[in-house]
């Protein structure tokens, strides 16, 4: 069994945050998975809008298919920069949303002291608000970022482990020992 000890700080909270696969899983989630869902999406509420205006029309009467073709350019274009606008803004200002919460004390419970340590069965987390057992089936994948560890349990949801645990070789032994036992795991009991 594995352990890393540390102090969790706010600072881990907001690096993390900042990790640039952490920022393309935030992406990923908030594009709906692919490229090919969003613009399906998009081409959706696009069709909805331009039949609503074939319905209706401008002043209450059937439009005319200039008119229609006009609408649906409008909207075509009005959804794409409306749901681009909100992708940006959920991916990019997520460290400054992280910060805002920090200073309203949402993290009091999960700064202060950790131990992560690896089990044949799965991770245990304990922190000052007790201690927590994940599965290995619960995760779906194990990175290295530039600055710590990130066990993903979602898009957005990770266990992170500042890279300040470990010595200079010890962040790849644990990832390593983790990512085996994460493998061989067998799959979760019923």
């Amino acid at each position: 069994m594995r352990v890393a000890s540390y102090d969790l700080t706010i600072d881990d909270h907001v690096a993390g945050a900042r990790e640039p696969v952490v920022r393309r899983a935030a992406l990923k989630s908030a594009t709906l998975g692919s490229p090919w869902k969003t613009v399906g999406g998009i081409l959706f509420v696009t069709a909805i809008m331009t039949f609503g205006l074939a319905l209706k029309g401008a002043n209450g009467k059937p439009a005319e298919p200039w008119q229609i073709a006009i609408g649906a350019r409008g909207a075509l274009v009005a959804v794409t920069v409306g749901y681009l606008l909100i992708v940006i803004l959920t991916t990019m200002m997520q460290p400054r949303l992280i910060g805002r919460m920090v200073a309203k004390g949402a993290f009091g419970q999960a700064t202060g002291p950790h131990t992560v340590a690896l089990r044949e069965d799965g991770v245990q987390v304990t922190s000052p608000s007790g201690e927590t057992k994940y599965h290995w089936s619960s995760f779906q994948r194990l990175e290295r970022g530039t600055k710590g560890l990130m066990f993903f349990l979602g898009p957005a949801r990770i266990v992170y482990i500042p890279l300040r645990a470990f010595t200079a070789s010890g962040a790849d032994e644990f990832l390593t020992e983790a990512r085996r036992l994460h493998a061989n795991s067998p799959p979760k009991p019923a």
